[in-house]
């Protein structure tokens, strides 16, 4: 049974001899009516304050939650960021390595190229060295010939003819011996390039200078 405040102090009793005094009956209701509303006023404070802390508890739980949510997803995105960065890192270092490796073929490749290139003007050098060495060779022979022919051209007939044959011979002796001569500074003089040419020792010496030198710049490509 619930009670009120008032319900208490419209309490009444049945009357009888020499039962309790009334004054006394009316004034300990009073008290306890009192004390029962302020109980009661109490009771639904307590209620309310109650209601209102279970109220922010909710409110504190669903921040909770949601500062659980986002510094998970906070965790998830920061993970997935390093992973993404650890991928992009291992891509642009593998790509680094491809790029790297393609230069060094490149000049690998270009290496080959100039040192096939060179090899072939040293082909063509000592090529060109020797046509022009058998070119000299077969004019200075051309040339010998041709003195041989010529001073057999201007020789004096072997018959005896007299006093006179004599003289014309003396005479044709005399131009054969001048013909004879610039015919030998002429051929001494276009022997020197055959000379030269037939200089084994300082040609090849140059050769192998040329030679030493164009291996020196093949080593350096090396």
């Amino acid at each position: 049974m619930k009670l009120t405040a008032l319900e208490i102090k419209k309490q009444t009793f049945e009357k009888s001899f020499r039962g309790y005094d009334p004054s006394e009956v009316e004034s300990f209701l009073q008290m306890v009516a009192s004390e029962w509303e302020h109980l009661t006023n109490r009771n639904k404070e307590l209620s309310e304050e109650v209601e209102e802390l279970r109220k922010k508890l909710l409110h504190y739980e669903k921040v909770e939650a949601a500062l659980h949510e986002t510094l998970q997803s906070a965790r998830d995105s920061a993970e997935m960021k390093v992973e993404d960065a650890e991928k992009e890192s291992k891509h642009i270092i593998e790509k680094a390595n491809l790029e790297a490796e393609a230069i060094i073929q490149k000049a690998n490749e270009e290496k080959r190229t100039v040192r096939l290139s060179i090899q072939k003007l040293l082909d063509r050098r000592l090529e060109i060295i020797s046509r022009l060495r058998n070119f000299l060779e077969t004019a200075q022979e051309s040339v010998d010939r041709y003195a041989d022919e010529e001073a057999d051209l201007y020789a004096p007939p072997p018959d005896s003819m007299g006093s006179s044959g004599a003289s014309s011979s003396a005479g044709s002796s005399d131009l054969s011996k001048s013909a004879s001569s610039s015919n030998t500074q002429g051929s001494s003089s276009s022997t020197d390039p055959g000379s030269e040419a037939k200089k084994g020792p300082g040609e090849t010496g140059k050769k192998s200078r040329g030679t030493d030198n164009m291996d020196d710049i093949l080593d350096e490509i090396d």
